[in-house]
C-alpha cells in the first residue's frame, strides 16, 4: 500500500501542476487582459501600459505562470478586482457552506443507494424493487433545478416546515441551520443516488447468484453477514470507481443548488465573479475546486485498494 499512495500521489502532483497551467492559459484567454479589466476599455494606453509593466504582464507567459504559481504557494492568490480583498480569504469565507452542502448530499446518496440496492436486490420483481425503480428514474429523470422548486413548493410555501432559502450560522442555531440544509441537500442528492442505487442493485443480483454466495449459504453462514460481507463488500467495488465521478459532479451542482436557495457558498462566488469578470477569483475558485476533485479521486482510489486487494502493487 506503501508504494500505491507514492505513485498515486506523485501522479496527484503532476495532475494539479498541469491543472494549474492550464487554468492560468485559458483564464487569460478567456477573460482576456487583466489590466484591461480593471482599468476599463476606455483608460489611457498610457496607464495601461505603466500598470501592466507594474505588474508583470509584459513578461513572457511562461514567466508570469512560474511567478504565478510562486506566489500560489506562498498564499497569495492576488486580490480581487470588485472588493480589494484577498482572494483566497473569500474563497476560505465561502468554502464551509460549500463543503457542507457537497457532505451532506454525498452521505444521503450514498446512504440511500446503500439501502435501497440492497433491498431491490434482496426481493427482485416484487412491489419493493419495482417501488425503488420508480423512485430512481425519477431522480434520474428530474433536473435539480425542478427538483428544488418543487421542493419550495411542498414544504416551504404550503407546509411551512423548511425554509425556502437562506442559512443560519451553525454556531449561531445549530437546529435552525441544519433545516437550511435539508432542502438543498435532497435537491443535490437526488440524482446522485439514483444512479448509485441502480448500479449497486445490479452489481448485488449479480453477487447474490455466484457461486461464493452460494457455498456461504451451503455452510450455514447467516443471511446478514452473507449479504454484509459476501454480497455487499464485492458491489461496493464499481460503486466506489463511479464514486469519484459523483464527488465532481456533486461540486458543479452545488452552484446550481447554492444559487436557487441563495446558499453564501463558492458557487455563488463563482456565478458574480464570472458576471463581474473578476480575473482572479474565478481564477482561485476553479483551482480549489479542480484540486478537491483531483484528492478526492486519490482517496477513492486509495479505498478501492484497500476493498480490492488485486489492485495493489506486487
Amino acid at each position: 500500500m506503501g508504494v500505491l499512495v507514492l505513485r498515486r500521489a506523485v501522479a496527484t502532483l503532476f495532475a494539479i501542476l498541469f491543472l494549474t497551467a492550464l487554468i492560468f492559459l485559458l483564464m487569460q484567454a478567456v477573460l482576456g487582459d487583466p489590466v484591461v479589466l480593471m482599468l476599463g476599455r476606455d483608460a489611457d494606453p498610457a496607464t495601461v501600459a505603466r500598470l501592466r509593466q507594474d505588474l508583470g504582464f509584459d513578461r513572457p507567459a511562461h514567466v508570469q505562470y512560474l511567478d504565478w504559481l510562486g506566489r500560489l504557494l506562498r498564499g497569495d492568490w492576488g486580490r480581487s478586482f470588485r472588493t480589494g480583498r484577498p482572494v483566497l480569504e473569500s474563497i476560505i469565507a465561502r468554502l464551509p457552506v460549500t463543503l457542507e452542502l457537497t457532505a451532506l448530499s454525498l452521505g444521503l446518496a450514498v446512504g440511500l443507494a446503500v439501502v435501497l440496492g440492497i433491498v431491490a436486490a434482496v426481493r427482485p420483481r416484487t412491489s419493493l424493487d419495482f417501488g425503488v425503480s420508480i423512485l430512481t428514474a425519477l431522480g434520474i429523470a428530474m433536473p435539480n433545478f425542478w427538483i428544488a422548486i418543487l421542493l419550495i413548493l411542498v414544504f416551504a410555501l404550503q407546509l411551512h416546515v423548511l425554509p425556502s432559502s437562506g442559512t443560519v450560522p451553525l454556531g449561531e442555531d445549530p437546529l435552525a441551520h441544519l433545516r437550511t440544509m435539508v432542502l438543498p441537500t435532497v435537491t443535490l442528492s437526488a440524482a446522485y443516488f439514483s444512479n448509485l442505487a441502480r448500479l449497486l442493485r445490479a452489481r448485488m443480483l449479480e453477487a447474490l447468484a455466484s457461486d461464493y454466495v452460494r457455498t456461504a449459504r451451503a455452510k450455514g453462514v447467516r443471511e446478514l453477514r452473507v449479504l454484509a460481507v459476501h454480497a455487499l463488500r464485492n458491489s461496493l467495488l464499481p460503486v466506489l470507481s463511479v464514486l469519484g465521478v459523483s464527488v465532481s459532479r456533486l461540486l458543479g451542482g452545488a452552484i446550481v443548488t447554492e444559487t436557487i436557495f441563495a446558499l453564501p457558498g463558492v458557487g455563488i462566488l463563482l456565478i458574480d465573479s464570472i458576471l463581474g469578470r473578476d480575473y482572479p477569483v474565478v481564477q482561485g475558485v476553479i483551482i480549489v475546486v479542480t484540486v478537491g476533485v483531483f484528492l478526492t479521486n486519490l482517496v477513492v482510489e486509495l479505498g478501492y485498494a484497500l476493498v480490492d486487494p488485486r489492485v495493489r502493487p506486487r
